[in-house]
């Protein structure tokens, strides 16, 4: 505390009084250790004029430090006081102690006033207390002391200082007062005081100037620390921050404060702007077109600054048509002038030109289903990301197709439904319609005549199939079509063509059976159970077809065939269901026991494929017994038996594996219920067995295990019963963990940023002799971010620190080392 008065003392009779006419009251910073002592009332002398004898007038004895103790001082500053007499304090003397040690003595001045350099070059340290003892002129005697506290800070200046910059920001002690100053002329150029964060902002009163220098002050309870003589260096060069692309009609970027600034492309400008005081700038352009090669010129107290060239990116094409197993185009919209390529599997089977309307129409052969067509725009250099896109299956060709004769007025088939068929003769359409809900169509056409070509298509959301052609033929009647005839069939049947009235069977060239036709296309079943003749296997028929006026058609003749005997796969001791596969015309598929007893029949897929329910069945349950299998087509004939043996038995699954990585010491995952045992194999070899945990969970140690210390080395895990059968096989391979993608970081600050790889949970970073400082926050999308504001390790330009990233097991990638930008 230090107190100023304005005093006026009048002597009466009884004594003194001392009347305080007027002053002011200073309170010094709360952080000030001491605090004042007062003397108390001294006897009054006999002669109040004799030199050198205590002043009853003398009271409130203070010692005042100005600036207060700060560790790093060499010198004291201070003043003596008192009030109430008139002959002040001078001859006083003052002396300065730290830890018992003398590092300063003086006779105070007439006004009280005392500085000077400590003992020995002696710098004070924080915490350190130091004691100040002053022998007053009165005679009276007074000790303060003062904990020294942390040195006054020199501001930190973090906005570059160069030509243009108008505000700037910097770092000091909170509550400090910041200045900028010329440092030639000493002339203000910006004031604030810094808030409790210890962030500051000054907002300057013109842009700096190349080539001069500035100072920056900070000042506290007396103390002041500065940076002196900063060079302001040359304007920076523009650039442009954001991401031009075709299509964009702004652009915008950074520059000195204040310049004009024009934007070029290839030599020709296309846009202005002026930036403002913090340097950015936006300029409103045309359209630009990807490839462009843009050039931002900023002007500034008449010196120019170039950006580097920037190019126009291509976007990926969005609006390309779908393509199936029947297209030889590709169509879409892009950006004008580019050119497209389509590639499949890298290798170009297409290439066009976007049209001053945006759009491209592409030529191409013919694609299989499921092949990949990668498809790109390029202009001037620049190419867009592929869009990729899966040929899919087309539209399959119309199918049952009616004969067409010179009588005929309309043809029939099958098709999908709602697609519209085309029928054309010689290039020509001579006939249209829809196909019906159920796959069915009827299009109406002229007669033709015979040997007329007709080409028959059907499109449908912009697909076109194949085209079936057929032949106008002459007005016989084909020969009906006969259904595949085994040996042991009780019927053999045949389909009737068009227009057909009857239907014979002819053997040896002798009319067997007749039968008549009520309906167009009509199925027919000649009884033959009774016919030697088609009881051998080889053994050859015919039918023909008869119209209305009794002209026979065309011979249509058969062949007796043995049923085909279904395949059986091997059938394991436990298994569900004994499975294989049977050929066509198949309709059922019968189980029998070693004894040929049948058990049950089972079920037959589209494919040929078939399966038999096996579970509880006694006669499955012996490991080596025999059973047989038989296949019966629709027409009842009975294949030979198929004999299949019961195999040993296996684990229901192969064991799940957690994903490994190289860095992992052991391996692990999960096993069947009835799995006794787990191995690891290499190479075909049995390796390591590992333990199983009553969850089912198993674990195996391979840290010592070289072959498995490379990415991608293949292994395998499988499991035993009890009876020492092996599982199925689990296959997998090492993985490892990518290094994360870091963001560029500059100087100061508060935050790493970057991506990482799936499966990562963790990042941290390191400084540049490989201390860990500190973990980060990983997100769902893949981002991650490190908080690092305050650590010295990301403060200098130039430094490095690296980043590595962690899964859930502990495991650590590569690091990616990153240097600090300006």
């Amino acid at each position: 505390m230090k107190l100023k008065f304005k005093v006026m003392a009048t002597t009466f009779l009884a004594g003194t009084c001392v009347c305080l006419l007027g002053g002011t009251l200073s309170l010094e910073p709360s952080t000030a250790k001491a605090s004042m002592v007062l003397e108390s009332m001294n006897p009054i002398p006999q002669n109040l004029l004799t030199e050198n004898t205590i002043s009853p007038l003398g009271f409130n004895h203070y010692i005042s430090l100005y600036p207060l103790p700060r560790a790093g001082d060499r010198t004291i500053d201070g003043s003596l006081g008192m009030f109430g007499d008139p002959a002040g304090v001078g001859g006083s003397t003052v002396s300065v102690q730290v830890g018992g040690r003398t590092l300063f003595t003086a006779t105070v001045n007439q006004t009280g006033g005392f500085m000077g350099t400590f003992a020995i070059g002696y710098t004070l340290q924080q915490g350190e207390v130091m004691t100040v003892n002053a022998n007053f002129r009165d005679g009276h005697r007074l000790t303060q002391t003062y904990t020294v506290s942390a040195a006054f800070m020199k501001p930190i200046v973090e906005t570059e200082v160069r030509e243009g910059v108008s505000v700037l920001t910097g770092t000091a002690d909170p509550q400090s007062e910041i200045e900028i100053r010329d440092s030639e002329w000493g002339t203000n150029l910006g004031y604030a005081k810094v808030p409790s964060t210890g962030k500051w902002t000054v907002n300057l009163l013109a842009p700096l100037r190349e080539g001069k220098y500035i100072t920056v002050r900070a000042t506290l309870g007396g103390s002041t620390a500065s940076r002196d003589a900063i060079p302001i260096e040359a304007a920076i060069n523009p650039t442009i921050t954001s991401d031009p692309e075709n299509g964009s009609t702004t652009v915008s970027g950074m520059s000195a404060g204040g310049a004009n600034v024009e934007l070029w492309n290839d030599n020709v400008k296309i846009g202005t702007a002026t930036a403002d005081k913090f340097g950015n700038w936006s300029a409103t352009v045309q359209p630009l077109l990807g490839g462009d090669k843009l050039v931002a010129k900023a002007t500034l107290f008449d010196k120019m600054k170039e950006s580097t060239s920037y190019t126009v990116s291509l976007s990926k094409l969005e609006q390309v048509s779908s393509v199936t197993t029947n297209s030889t185009k590709v169509k879409g919209k892009g950006t004008v002038g580019a050119t497209v390529s389509v590639k499949e599997s890298n290798k170009e089977i297409g290439t066009g030109a976007v049209d001053e309307n945006g759009d491209f129409e592409i030529t191409i052969p013919k694609q299989t289903e499921g092949s990949k067509l990668s498809i790109t725009q390029s202009r001037k250099g620049t190419t867009s990301v592929a869009t990729e896109i899966t040929v899919a299956k087309g539209l399959d060709k119309v199918s049952e197709i009616s004969d067409v004769t010179t009588e005929s007025t309309s043809l029939t088939g099958k098709g999908s439904p709602e697609a519209t068929i085309s029928v054309k003769a010689q290039g020509v359409e001579i006939g249209t319609a829809q196909v019906t809900s159920t796959g069915d169509f009827t299009v109406n056409i002229a007669k033709q005549e015979e040997g007329t070509g007709l080409s028959i298509t059907q499109s449908k959301d912009g697909d076109e199939s194949e085209v079936v052609n057929i032949i106008v033929g002459s007005a016989q009647l084909k020969a009906p079509t006969i259904s595949t005839h085994y040996v042991g069939a009780t019927y053999l049947t045949v389909k009737a063509p068009e227009r057909a009235k009857k239907v014979m069977l002819r053997i040896d060239g002798k009319i067997i059976r007749t039968m008549d036709v009520t309906a167009p296309n009509q199925t027919l079943r000649f009884y033959v159970n009774d016919l030697p003749a088609l009881k051998t296997p080889g053994a050859t028929f015919e039918f023909v077809a008869q119209d209305s006026n009794g002209k026979d058609g065309e011979v249509a003749t058969g062949t007796v065939k043995e049923v085909p005997e279904p395949t059986l796969a091997t059938y394991k001791f436990g298994e569900g269901h004994i499975t294989g596969h049977v050929g066509t015309d198949i309709t059922r598929i019968s189980l029998y026991d070693k004894a040929g007893l049948l058990l049950r029949n089972g079920q037959i897929e589209a494919d040929g494929t078939f399966k038999i329910l096996a579970t509880n069945l006694p006669a499955l349950r012996v490991v080596g017994d025999t059973f047989s299998v038989r296949a019966t087509t629709a027409s009842g004939a009975i294949s030979e038996a198929v004999q299949g043996i019961i195999h040993p038995g296996v684990l229901s699954a192969a064991p799940t594996i957690v994903d490994y990585y190289v860095t992992d010491s052991y391996m692990t995952g999960r096993v069947a219920p009835n799995a006794a045992k787990v191995l690891l194999r290499i190479d075909g070899r049995n390796v390591r067995i590992g333990t199983i945990a009553a969850d089912g969970t198993f674990r195996i140690y391979t840290n010592d295990i070289t072959a498995l210390k490379e990415i991608g080395a293949q292994f395998e895990v499988v499991t035993q019963d009890a009876h020492n059968f092996y599982s199925e096989v689990a296959v997998g391979s090492t993985k490892f963990i990518e290094a994360p993608v870091v963001s560029p970081f500059r100087a100061g600050q508060s935050y790493i940023n970057g991506t990482v790889s799936q499966g990562v949970t963790g990042v941290s970073v390191s400084d540049k002799s490989g201390t860990l400082l500190r973990y980060g926050q990983v997100y769902e999308n893949g981002t991650f971010r490190i908080y690092v504001a305050g650590l010295n390790a990301f403060q200098n330009v130039g430094e490095s620190f690296s980043v590595r990233a962690h899964n859930a097991n502990g495991s650590r990638s590569e690091e990616t080392k990153v240097t600090i930008q300006p």
